[in-house]
């Protein structure tokens, strides 16, 4: 009996399935916690920005999106993040994806890339209408938050969402360094041993003086992104609770328990249709100076409230 032949997949649609597959193996379905948040970006013209060489935007529409526009200096790069290598030591943390930034553009009609800063393709991307925009674990490297986030207000539609996580440099593992759980320390590491038990919080450490990373205080992003936005949920992981002895306790009281505490911070705010007259002069945004704030003392809050997975704040 000829039941008839099955049309064959176009070429696209087999290059897309090859390029859907590639951005699963290397880890892009499940490599933070905004893509398990699917209910909010899900049917939505969504910005990504500090999103790398470009296969978030892969997983991000084939998860619902209903567009997405990326921004990062790294796209085009053909030198891309392989999520498998933090499983997998034997595969490198960057190297060559089989797919270009051209070929997902060409195969996603929907998906937009800017290689760059945001401030500087600001008028493109606003013009793409977005509605939602999400900061992944960008904030942290930011040298000039303030100008991001209000580029961020700028370029989003009236009404339009920001999410954000903020991997906060004050917290356990905020050095981006090994360790990077308790559980993961090696005591024999003598390099892991100056940043363990917030050593890094040391201004001798290397970290401290990092460019690559921001020590914005907590108080100050909180205040930055609430100029621009109603902050509408606030919550964090806590990290290392048992760590915290008295002893650094009353070393580290310039720095909250949030801070000490709070390994990742996660925003959910609302763009206001005028920015607060919030004046945010004499906030320090990045690296701030070793007398910055010195004189606060936060010794004396409860602890009991972070024994919590999470916390909210909002």
């Amino acid at each position: 009996m000829d039941l008839g032949r099955k049309p064959l997949p176009s070429k696209e649609q087999v290059e897309r399935a090859a390029l859907v597959q590639a951005t699963r193996d290397w880890g892009y379905f499940d490599s933070d916690v905004l893509k398990r948040r699917g209910g909010v970006w899900r049917g939505r013209d969504m910005l990504e920005v500090g999103m790398g060489a470009g296969p978030h935007s892969v997983s991000y529409v084939e998860g619902g999106a209903r567009s997405y526009v990326g921004v990062d200096p790294l796209v085009g790069d053909v030198s891309v993040r392989d999520f498998r290598s933090e499983r997998d030591r034997s595969i490198p943390e960057y190297h060559a994806f089989p797919f270009t930034t051209a070929d997902i553009e060409r195969l996603y009609p929907n998906i937009r890339l800017y290689p760059g800063l945001l401030e500087e393709v600001a008028d493109k991307v606003a013009a793409h209408r977005l509605d939602i925009a999400v900061l992944q674990a960008v904030s942290e490297h930011l040298a000039d938050p303030p100008r991001v986030i209000e580029t961020v207000w700028r370029v989003l539609a009236p009404g339009g969402l920001l999410l954000m996580t903020h991997c906060n440099y004050y917290s356990w593992t905020g050095h981006h360094l090994a360790p990077r759980t308790v559980e993961a320390w090696d005591r024999a590491d003598a390099a892991q041993n100056a940043a363990a038990d917030w050593g890094h919080l040391d201004p001798a450490h290397p970290a401290w003086s990092d460019d690559g990373l921001n020590r914005v205080r907590l108080d100050d992003m909180r205040a930055l992104i609430d100029k621009y936005f109603e902050i509408v949920e606030l919550r964090f992981s806590v990290d290392a609770r048992a760590r915290l002895t008295p002893e650094l306790r009353r070393r580290f009281r310039r720095y909250s328990l949030a801070e000490l505490l709070g390994r990742n911070f996660y925003f959910t705010a609302r763009k206001r249709d005028v920015p607060l007259a919030t004046d945010l002069a004499s906030r320090q945004f990045y690296h701030p100076a070793e007398t910055y704030l010195a004189d606060r003392d936060y010794s004396g809050e409860d602890i009991a409230p972070y024994g919590r997975f999470s916390v909210y704040l909002v």
